[in-house]
Order: structure tokens, then C-alpha cells, then sequence
């Protein structure tokens, strides 16, 4: 098909980085509402490796903004926020079978409580929600950081909308979350990702210091030049090849010498 093949051309130099947050074997059931059919989800990833897409870490990323580094062609990142068990359960055998490395941004102060996140919108009554649903226990999340295709960042404490806080409280977010994961990790934590994806400049400033990269959800992709502290992520819901959604918000970069960013 010549789809394919435009849109490898086009995303030869930009990276693509994806937003999820949990997959479903049942959606009918007490589930997120942010969660896709594990084999929408499936389809998507097998989508992507058969049409010339190289999954790359954050690392590989953190290196080609900061370091010069370089990528392969038609980079995808992948990235998953809020920290449902569901992503040991579901999505890292998806992983592990496709070799994918993949970010997984971490709500801390849901860490081992046995309660429904508060900030999820939920299809049916979130006190029934299935267990694969809660947070992952602290020791779930110790053996997780442990294997060769996760990476941990920081969400934020409670995932709050940034913006709406105070300066002071909406810091303190921030670097609780990193300092709570660093601790239970024993290592450091250089990635954070906007709860909602609301940020400000003087946020941005904040994790500058704070954090390698940072993540929101604007719609695009990636350049050489992308601001490392608002790097654009896109959700492709169900459908397998809404991947090429993606092509209205890069219209004007196809050339990335004419609009790297």
C-alpha cells in the first residue's frame, strides 16, 4: 500500500511518542474510560513494527535532544501514565513480545492503596473497579523498574491540574513524586509527564531543573529542536491506523530543515 510508505517518509526524522493508559479485555466491564481493547492496543503495535516504525526508550530519546544523539528511522516512543496494575498484567507481555521499551509515569501516592484512582473517569461504580485497575504495589513497581524495557517517571503525587495550584503546592506535586520514586528505586528519576498535560512556563522552568524530559499531550511529533520540558505525545484510541491522524498537525513539516520543532 503506498500509505505506508508516505507515512514513513514523512516521520523518517520526527519522533512519534504515544500516550496510553491501561488496555482492556472487557470494556464493558468497571474499567477507565481512557483504556483501549488490548487488541485495538495489539493491532497498533504490530501496525507499527510491520510498516518500518523502531520503538526507542527514553534514553534514546534523552540522548538524541540533549547529546546529539542519533535515532533510527521513524522513531515511536511509548509511553503509559497513572500506574495501573494493568500494565504489569497486560501490556508488558505485549512489550516483552515485541521487544517495545516504554515509559510508565507513576501517580506515587496511589502507590499500595488498595482504593480506585479519584482522578479517573471510570465506566460503572470505581469501587468495584477490578483489581488489575488499582495502583501496583511499591514491590510491584521495584520488580518493574527492574526489567530491560521499563523506565519510570515522576505524574505528580495526586495528578492534579498543575496550573490550578498554587506555585508553591504545584512544586511540591513535582518533586515529591520524584524524591518518593528515587528513594524507592534507589536511582534517579529524569522523566515527568503533565498530569492532563497542563504546564506553564515557569513549571517547565521548574523541571528543567528537575527532570530530563517532559511530556505532555499536545497532538504532533518531534524534532531535533523540540522543547525537551513540552514534548508532544498523541493517543490513537482504537483504531490501528489513526496513525496517520497524526500527518494535520505536521502539514507544514514534512521538511524538517523548513520547521524542525
Amino acid at each position: 500500500m503506498l500509505e505506508p510508505a508516505i507515512i514513513r517518509r514523512v516521520y523518517r526524522r520526527r519522533v512519534v511518542v504515544l500516550a496510553y493508559h491501561c488496555v482492556l479485555r472487557n470494556p464493558d466491564a468497571v474499567t477507565p474510560r481512557s483504556g483501549i481493547p488490548l487488541v485495538s492496543f495489539l493491532e497498533q503495535i504490530t501496525w507499527l513494527e510491520r510498516n518500518g516504525f523502531h520503538f526507542i526508550s527514553g534514553a534514546s530519546l534523552e540522548r538524541y535532544l540533549l547529546e546529539a544523539g542519533e535515532l533510527p528511522a521513524c522513531p515511536v516512543l511509548i509511553t503509559v501514565d497513572d500506574g495501573f496494575r494493568n500494565y504489569a498484567l497486560e501490556m508488558l507481555p505485549v512489550f516483552e513480545a515485541h521487544n517495545v521499551p516504554s515509559i510508565l509515569f507513576v501517580t506515587t501516592d496511589y502507590l499500595d492503596q488498595k482504593r480506585p484512582y479519584s482522578f479517573v473517569r471510570w465506566r460503572g461504580e470505581p469501587a468495584r473497579a477490578h483489581d488489575q485497575f488499582l495502583s501496583l504495589e511499591s514491590s510491584e513497581l521495584v520488580q518493574l523498574a527492574r526489567h530491560p524495557l521499563v523506565e519510570i517517571g515522576a505524574h505528580t503525587c495526586s495528578h492534579p491540574n498543575l496550573r490550578a495550584l498554587p506555585p508553591a503546592e504545584a512544586q511540591r506535586e513535582i518533586l515529591d513524586s520524584k524524591i518518593r520514586l528515587e528513594d524507592l528505586l534507589d536511582r534517579p528519576i529524569r522523566y515527568f509527564a503533565y498530569p492532563y498535560g497542563e504546564s506553564s512556563d515557569a513549571l517547565r522552568q521548574f523541571n528543567s531543573k528537575q527532570f530530563r524530559l517532559g511530556f505532555s499531550v499536545k497532538q504532533g511529533t518531534n524534532g531535533r529542536s523540540a522543547d525537551p520540558h513540552l514534548l508532544r505525545r498523541n493517543s490513537l484510541g482504537m483504531r490501528k491506523r489513526s496513525l496517520r491522524l497524526l500527518r494535520a498537525y505536521d502539514a507544514l513539516r514534512v521538511l524538517d530543515g523548513f520547521r524542525e520543532k
